[in-house]
């Protein structure tokens, strides 16, 4: 009896395994295609001011990029992703090959239809996928088709059936794309609470720098110039504006020192002498550059 039980079960894992419906057709493309999954697109890393005004307004307005001018008398702009749109970029740098950034979310939506060979060890499967979770990037792009029709095709094999149709050499998964993480982006959004968002020049004191949230801050208080000394002609300083300001340090922050080196990153705040004097440059928050004064 236990022979004939153990016989029977074999059979019916059998043929469970030879028959193919929607239900295992959806858990097998699910898997070879590592629904849901990251699309992708390109978005340039220098651009001109028509194009940046028309197309990507919002991500300037709500800090996902920042420009600058490429060149004194150019009208190419160098396209920055700023802390906010970092998170969804895949790859890439400022520049003209410019980067790949998370569009959206693809989930597997329902399998449509089966169509089978004559033989029935071979099959065409249809099924839909469903955009969702559209980055700031992504809705820079037409998206009025969220769902969009594919098929794959199935072939039977000793095992079972499996998914024999080509997939792309790289499938980002949802989890390797920070953006979609909202309890890290909610982080982020403390960032502009803090951040002094104006855009401008100015001396300033450089009072103190400080890191939050994974990114550094600079606080400083912007003076004027008003004159120099009468002894020693060095220049002479006023606080025009008593309020201490927040701004950003990004990757691209340059520091010049008054020999002439650059400096960014760590090595530009090891250089910063706290408490001394510099000339800024700021957008939108962001410092551009940091120019050391010189005091003979």
């Amino acid at each position: 009896m236990r022979v004939l039980f153990v016989l029977i079960t074999f059979i019916l894992i059998g043929c469970s395994n030879k028959e193919l419906d929607r239900d295992k057709a959806f858990d097998l493309i699910k898997q070879h295609y590592e629904y849901p999954n990251v699309e992708t697109m390109r978005f340039p890393g220098i651009s001109y001011p028509g194009k940046i005004n028309r197309e990507f307004k919002n991500l300037l307005n709500e800090n996902y990029i920042s420009v600058k001018r490429k060149d004194k008398y150019g009208h190419d702009y160098w396209i920055y992703l700023t802390y906010k749109g970092n998170p969804f970029k895949i790859s890439g740098k400022v520049g003209y090959d410019g980067y790949i950034v998370a569009s959206n979310i693809t989930r597997l939506d329902k399998v449509t239809g089966i169509k089978f060979n004559q033989g029935k060890n071979e099959a065409t499967v249809e099924f839909n996928t469903k955009k969702t979770d559209i980055t700031p990037f992504g809705l820079t792009k037409d998206n009025t088709e969220t769902i969009r029709k594919h098929s794959a095709t199935m072939e039977l094999y000793d095992d079972g059936w499996r998914v024999t149709s080509n997939k792309p050499n790289r499938i980002i998964i949802v989890d390797d794309v920070k953006g979609f993480d909202k309890n890290y982006m909610n982080e982020l959004q403390k960032i502009d609470k803090l951040l002094t968002k104006e855009s401008g020049k100015s001396p300033c004191i450089i009072k103190k720098i400080y890191s939050k949230y994974g990114v550094d801050f600079m606080v400083v208080d912007y003076v004027k110039y008003a004159g120099t000394y009468e002894e020693s002609d060095a220049p002479k300083y006023e606080n025009n504006n008593p309020k201490l300001r927040t701004f950003l340090l990004s990757d691209n922050t340059k520091l010049y020192d008054v020999y002439g080196k650059t400096f960014v990153g760590k090595d530009l705040q090891k250089k910063i002498n706290i408490g001394s004097y510099y000339d800024i440059s700021v957008d939108n928050g962001i410092v551009r550059y940091i120019n050391e004064i010189y005091f003979p």
